[in-house]
């Protein structure tokens, strides 16, 4: 899935950078879907679930607000070169840490971006966060490739999700990213539509699906 929110940071500069192809419409937000978006998961803190991890523990995947310590972290997660390569739609240099910096402080004080820590028996392992784009309600989410493969981001989704009542919710992710959107499937969202955008980390015009949680 893209890093953070790419329709946010990149509106003005790729629009009209591909065609969208084959998008079923759904309904829209309106203001006051909007405000209990944001309140609904600003008041619900930190939010747990305990699942069974390789079949022989019991581990603890929570979520956070994100805080200033949590940077150093999540910068290096986002500029790994394969979590790069598999997320496509990242900023044009991950490895940019006063654009990130940046990008970040937009991100955390801007009350219609919900940002949450993603933690693993208190380690940090990604960050999960909704925003508001043109009427709809979209979530990303990262996670630390050391943790790709063990669901982590399934049971973070799934916290998420369990706070967060404001439906349709959209997503995207890039056609050949078939983990996060195997997530997403699982999670309920189903495909609408998909769209050619570039990708800032493949240097090239890809194809992205969309898909949409109504219930």
């Amino acid at each position: 899935m893209r890093a953070l929110p790419r329709r946010v940071e990149q509106h003005e500069r790729l629009t009209g950078a591909g065609q969208p192809r084959h998008v079923v419409p759904g309904p829209r937000l309106h203001s006051a879907s909007l405000a209990s978006h944001v309140s609904a998961i600003a008041a619900a803190g930190r939010t747990k679930i305990k699942v069974s991890w390789h079949g022989d523990r019991v581990a603890e995947v929570a979520l956070r607000a994100v805080s200033p310590d949590d940077l150093d972290a999540l910068f290096d997660q986002m500029r790994d070169p394969d979590s790069v390569r598999m997320a496509a739609f990242t900023s044009e240099d991950p490895s940019d840490r006063a654009a990130f910096d940046a990008r970040m402080a937009r991100q955390l004080g801007t009350p219609s971006i919900v940002s949450r820590a993603i933690t693993l028996d208190g380690v940090l392992v990604g960050s999960i966060a909704s925003w508001i784009q043109d009427g709809d309600a979209e979530i990303t989410y990262w996670i630390d490739r050391a943790y790709w493969g063990q669901g982590a981001a399934g049971r973070a989704l799934a916290a998420f999700l369990s706070v967060f009542s404001v439906r349709p919710l959209h997503a995207r992710a890039a056609s050949d990213n078939i983990g996060s959107l195997t997530v997403l499937r699982r999670a309920g969202f189903r495909d609408v539509g998909t769209e050619i955008s570039y990708a800032n980390a493949r240097g090239t015009e890809i194809e992205e699906t969309l898909l949409r949680l109504d219930a």
